[in-house]
């Protein structure tokens, strides 16, 4: 084995199963080896810090994190770093967000081994790599963008799920994580899923950015 063409990769995601099964591909792979792995935001800095990172395999929902802001984190501290987008998000208005953030890569996590596998290939050639979905849905937002949607912006409004709805209307009332999980009969870790939806896909880290933004958007008029 030739350890100079190593691959040292960083699984950024919270879904344990998911990384079971990333970790179980990746160690079929001689000239990939998994340097670490965070299921939280919090532990990215450290791990950046104190470990040779090549590769950054990261999911853009973490917990109360929005994964745009990892981006952007890494490409500005660490620039040698590559970044690899492995998503459920398939909104045009995500992915070209994230691709002006600089990543190197976008697939999403309904992609095969192979896709996964290329990527990767790719990217640690200096490639980038944007599988042919996610580059038929960005072209498709790009199209579709009409200017008067939102002032300043170079995107189409996100869609949002009608949960994602509920849960914004009464983030924007003032409502406790607790309360709006007893009005929508639903988890408090549940609502925390939504709300970090919301933030990834209207590109804000708090509340008032996401309340700021849903009103630019118009997206508290009715439900």
């Amino acid at each position: 084995m030739n350890y100079l063409l190593m691959t040292n990769i960083l699984i950024v995601d919270d879904h344990q199963m998911f990384v079971d099964g990333l970790s179980d591909i990746l160690a079929q792979e001689q000239e990939l080896r998994i340097a670490g792995i965070c299921t939280t935001g919090k532990t990215i800095h450290r791990q950046l810090a104190e470990k040779q990172i090549d590769l950054v395999l990261l999911d853009l929902q973490i917990g109360s994190v929005n994964g745009l802001d990892i981006c952007t984190f890494i490409k500005e501290n660490h620039p040698d770093v590559s970044v690899l987008i492995l998503s459920m998000f398939g909104e045009g208005s995500v992915i070209t967000k994230a691709a002006q953030r600089g990543v190197d890569g976008y697939i999403l996590k309904n992609s095969g081994k192979e896709e996964l596998l290329r990527a990767i290939h790719m990217i640690r050639n200096g490639q980038e790599y944007f599988s042919r979905e996610v580059s038929r849905i960005m072209l498709t937002s790009l199209r579709g963008n009409t200017s008067g949607n939102s002032p300043g912006s170079g995107f189409q409004p996100p869609r949002l799920s009608k949960r994602e709805k509920q849960v914004l209307h009464l983030i924007a009332n003032e409502h406790t994580t607790a309360e709006i999980a007893d009005q929508l009969h639903i988890s408090e870790k549940t609502v925390e899923s939504h709300r970090s939806n919301l933030f990834v896909k209207l590109d804000v880290r708090n509340v008032a950015g996401l309340v700021r933004k849903a009103m630019e958007w118009n997206l508290l008029n009715g439900e």
